[in-house]
């Protein structure tokens, strides 16, 4: 009994359900029916995204509600010309956007009207600036450029908190300035401009290590300045010159430097120089140049020179010339440093150039050579209006001069020298000896001379001649030997007949005075 309850509790519960099943379905078709309704009775709808940014920041703007396929203009602010048009779908619905128009900061309408719905939102515009460049060196000139601030008004720029600069915003809020990058460390800082209203906006900026020198050419020994900037605050820096380090030196709190330095020994060449923090680091370039300089003992001849120079290639052969003869040479050292001395040669006064080489590096110098001339000697002998014989010593005093002296001398058949019989131009001794074997010639005058001498020294400067002084010199008769012998036997026989002659005058006169001797008395002749 109880399977057969169960069996009709079954089938009535079955038959129940098929029953429903058209009810159901109907209320479904009225379900669906009311949505079409309801989406046909949607209110309008506005949204914006973003609602807040910059001039230029793109503007999504979505419509719900609206007239189906309906033209919509969308407004900003008090702007008469729609920012956008486009229409709506066949439900009503649009979404398009615009980019923001250049406005001072503030909050702006923006409006969505297809001519029977009327929409608006509040659009909140911010400052923004922008900057040329986002990395850069102390001192550079930095374009910041700012939109969205106060119209009309003054904005104050700042790098850190250190104001670097004002300027005044147009019309629009907008504004461009160009400021300096002050000192500041190496790494990123903030640069921000600020109106009356604060408007803010800010940008990062970063600094760059740098550094500069001056000179940039010179010879060993030469000063040159090293600045740095844009390094690590108050770090050691060590300075280089090529390899080798020649310096050490502490930034500021804001990363600057400023090193006096010496160049080392070296050739010629370029080098570098090297700024390093051991965080960061900057180079510079340094032309070597070879140098030459000239220390005189004095301006005249046999003068010591000392040329002393640098910079030039290590252990190298260095010649010396004065004008364009060789005088002197030695060998660099290992850093290409040399000095050498030698005496100024015999040269004429005035200007002369020294030059020295390597081969690859040269120099050239100026070396200048008295001009002042010597004084003019004392003539001595043969004194004036003397008769002078055979052999003619010619005697003035001795004069000085540092670049050493010689004398000029002349003879001369008149008292103006125009008729010169005799000339000698460098005696080095203050005497000249003329010999019988080179007798002076005879001059018009026959055997009146004069004669004169002046001093020169060995850079051409001469003194003025000495006056000139008259002698003679005596004739004589040059008789051979020959002759010489005859007239001495001549003489010799002419004496022994002078003397037979006054013999035999003796003899007379004694025979004469025996004719009156009484007898017995020697004659004479008896005697004979």
């Amino acid at each position: 009994m109880r399977s057969v309850y169960r069996a009709v509790a079954v089938f009535l519960l079955l038959a129940f359900l098929l029953s429903c099943l058209p009810a159901v379905a109907k209320a479904a078709d009225t379900s669906a029916d009311g949505d079409e309704a309801e989406v046909e009775t949607e209110s309008p709808e506005l949204e914006l995204s973003p609602e807040s940014g910059t001039v230029g920041t793109k503007v999504y703007v979505t419509i719900h509600g609206f007239i189906s396929n309906q033209t919509v203009e969308v407004y900003f602010s008090d702007i008469t010309e729609p920012v956008k048009t486009w229409p709506t779908d066949d439900y009503g619905y649009l979404k398009t956007g615009f980019r923001v128009p250049e406005y001072p900061a503030g909050r702006y309408s923006v409006v969505a009207n297809d001519g029977t719905n009327n929409l608006h939102l509040f659009f909140e515009l911010k400052s923004q600036i922008a900057i040329d460049k986002a990395s850069g060196f102390v001192g550079d000139d930095v374009v910041v450029t700012g939109m969205g601030f106060c119209d009309d008004d003054e904005v104050k720029l700042y790098l850190d908190g250190s104001r670097i600069g004002e300027t005044e915003t147009d019309l629009n809020g907008s504004f461009t300035a160009t400021c300096s990058i002050p000192e500041s460390s190496n790494g990123r800082h903030t640069i921000k401009a600020e109106d009356i209203a604060d408007n803010v906006d800010t940008i990062d900026f970063v600094t760059q290590q740098s550094i500069g020198i001056e000179p940039a050419e010179g010879a060993p020994g030469t000063e040159f300045v090293v600045t740095g900037s844009g390094f690590n605050a108050d770090a050691g820096v060590s300075i280089s010159f090529g390899d080798e380090e020649i310096l050490v030196v502490h930034t500021s709190n804001y990363g600057s430097f400023t090193a006096l330095c010496s160049v080392p020994g070296g050739a010629s060449g370029v080098y570098k120089v090297k700024a390093d923090d051991g965080d960061v680091r900057d180079y510079a370039s340094f032309t070597l140049t070879s140098v030459a300089s000239l220390s005189a003992g004095g301006d005249f001849v046999g003068a010591p020179l000392t040329v002393t120079g640098s910079g030039f290639q290590p252990n190298s052969e260095v010649t010396v010339a004065f004008d364009s003869s060789q005088v002197a040479r030695s060998a660099a050292s290992a850093v290409g440093s040399f000095t050498i001395t030698f005496p100024a040669p015999r040269s004429t006064r005035g200007e002369h150039i020294i030059s020295v080489t390597d081969g690859v590096d040269s120099a050239t110098m100026t070396f200048t050579v008295e001009s002042s001339a010597p004084p003019s000697p004392i003539v001595l002998s043969p004194a004036d209006g003397c008769t002078a014989g055979k052999q003619i010593y010619f005697d003035w005093e001795d004069t000085s001069d540092p670049s050493g002296v010689m004398y000029r001398f002349e003879v001369a058949g008149d008292a103006e020298f125009t008729d010169i019989v005799m000339s000698e131009r460098a005696l080095l001794t203050s005497e000249y000896l003329l010999t019988e074997e080179t007798p002076l010639p005879r001059t018009v005058n026959g055997g009146a001379y004069y004669w004169r001498a002046k001093s020169v020294d060995f850079a051409g400067n001469e003194s003025p001649w000495s006056g000139p002084r008259y002698f003679r010199v005596g004739f004589t008769f040059e008789m051979p030997t020959w002759a010489i012998y005859g007239l001495i036997a001549i003489g010799v026989l002419f004496a022994l007949l002078i003397v037979g002659w006054f013999v035999r005058s003796a003899v007379g006169h004694r025979q004469g005075d025996d004719s009156m001797m009484p007898d017995g008395e020697l004659g004479v002749d008896d005697v004979l």
